[in-house]
């Protein structure tokens, strides 16, 4: 008891820290994954910052709309992006983003409802949530948690791919001399 309730680090009970990291992991892998494949799907045309455009290429058979929150009780300094799907066209996507967040928060907040979006359509994704579910003693809270983390990984590898940096570093290097 003393454990779960009071042994916290993160929000995540000392108990549970094992299962998370080795949980948070798999989807980190399974992100790098994605995200390679968004790359290698762009070839060269992927440009530096990594735009939106991308991502919603490889969700395919999707419109996307981006709105700003419209109405006072959408605007809460906690609430800084969510996505719903059109009342009228369910392949219609509609993220919303807090208009009062910086420009570069609001392309961070686009991104990351894109990928809580995606975790609704991808298949791998929604047999690891439901492994994750089924399959562990995690509580309800850790796993929200862990959720969300993942989500803020998976934008942050995204928008910063650091092994297409690599190699475009040495592609340019090899090509130009040292630098």
């Amino acid at each position: 008891y003393w454990l779960r309730s009071h042994a916290v680090k993160d929000g995540v009970p000392a108990d549970c820290n094992r299962a998370y990291r080795r949980l948070f992991n798999l989807g980190v892998d399974y992100y790098k994954t994605v995200i390679d494949g968004i790359i290698q799907d762009g070839g060269s045309a992927i440009q530096v910052p990594m735009r939106i455009e991308y991502l919603e290429q490889y969700l395919t058979g999707y419109t996307f709309e981006y709105r700003e929150f419209s109405s006072l009780f959408e605007q809460d300094d906690e609430k800084l992006g969510f996505w719903t799907r059109s009342a009228t066209d369910p392949t219609h996507i509609i993220v919303s983003y807090n208009r009062c967040s910086i420009r570069v928060r609001q392309r961070y907040t686009k991104v990351h409802e894109l990928m809580h979006f995606a975790h609704t359509v991808d298949l791998k994704f929604l047999d690891f949530l439901d492994d994750l579910i089924l399959n562990t003693t995690l509580p309800e809270g850790v796993i929200v948690k862990l959720l969300e983390r993942l989500t803020e990984r998976a934008v942050a590898m995204y928008l910063m791919p650091n092994e297409y940096f690599k190699e475009k570093y040495f592609e340019l290097r090899n090509e130009h001399g040292a630098f």
